[in-house]
């Protein structure tokens, strides 16, 4: 699973501002680390498929709270008739260019 952190076009994560932060979690050590904040419920997270993503994380001993809203399903509400599907890169694709 890889987390994906924006927080804004004025956060310097290091690779300079409004770029994102990128964790992978199957390094050692890093899913602890970020266990804290994904069991914060003030910490709002926006997910692709949360229930997917939940369910791997609770697996793994995480029970994420603070559901700030799903991309997939906004995208479904968006459009239900897209035959591109709602996968992430699809969306991206589309929407972002």
């Amino acid at each position: 699973l890889c987390i994906t952190v924006y927080s804004g076009p004025d956060l310097d994560v290091g690779s300079g501002p409004g770029k994102a932060l990128f964790v992978d979690t199957t390094e050692p050590g890093v899913l602890e680390a970020f266990k804290p904040w994904l069991e914060r419920e003030s910490a709002l997270k926006v997910w692709h498929n949360y229930g997917f993503d939940r369910h791997v994380l609770y697996n793994h001993g995480v029970d994420v709270v603070g559901f700030g809203g799903d991309t997939m399903h906004m995208a479904r509400l968006w459009d239900a008739s897209r035959l591109a599907g709602y996968s992430l890169a699809a969306l991206t694709e589309e929407l972002v260019g």
